[in-house]
């Protein structure tokens, strides 16, 4: 599917062109890298109801946001989130960690809307935002999917100088899945599930101008 591109092509059209309007904020863009770390993902299976769950292996990530001020309190931003995880399958009768399926990279794409209080040396902001997330997992036989997807999240920026700061955050998304789809899940399982949650804690470095 082709959901990611579109996306991309839509954020960044927002940011250069689709919102030309006089900034009163004390800089128009931010660009701040992000680490963080990011868990949940659990989801049941129809057909192994009883005896098992699948879940995504809570894991590190990393990422960028961009931002344009649109007033001193209101901005628009692309984001992108990146975790290298492993799909894990929790059986109901085996007591351990879970069983490791394969390997999965997810990826948020998201256009959102943030306001943010105080301009000044700490901002603390809410946010949300709409988008795709995208499955991609390793086994060459196993194909990249896209979901639609969204998120709400919160947190403070802490600037150091007018052009340096630091970017704390909480962000919770949530993935949409198609009723009854296949999803990764073997032995001809289905997903019972239509959704899937995600919460990721994020600190960035923040650059001004």
């Amino acid at each position: 599917m082709t959901i990611a591109p579109k996306i991309l092509s839509v954020a960044l059209a927002a940011l250069t062109f689709g919102l030309d309007l006089p900034a009163q904020a004390e800089t128009e863009w931010e660009i701040t890298p992000t680490i963080g770390y990011r868990f949940g993902g659990e989801f049941e299976s129809d057909f192994f109801d009883f005896f098992s769950d699948f879940e995504l292996e809570d894991s590190s990530s990393y990422g960028v946001t961009i931002e344009r001020a649109i007033t001193s309190n209101l901005r628009i931003e692309f984001l992108w989130s990146h975790q290298e995880t492993e799909l894990i399958e929790d059986r109901f009768f085996v007591f351990d960690s879970g069983t490791s399926l394969f390997d999965i990279d997810v990826d948020f794409y998201h256009v959102g809307l943030m306001y943010q209080w105080n301009p000044g040396k700490i901002r603390p902001f809410v946010v949300g935002s709409i988008g795709a997330t995208r499955f991609d997992p390793i086994p060459s036989d196993l194909s990249t999917e896209s979901r639609l997807s969204a998120s709400v999240g919160g947190g403070a920026k802490f600037m150091l100088t007018d052009n340096f700061g630091i970017r704390a955050e909480g962000r919770l998304f949530n993935t949409f899945l198609e009723d009854d789809e296949d999803f990764y899940c073997l032995r001809d399982c289905r997903s019972d599930e239509d959704y899937v949650y995600q919460a990721e804690a994020r600190l960035g470095l923040i650059f001004a101008f």
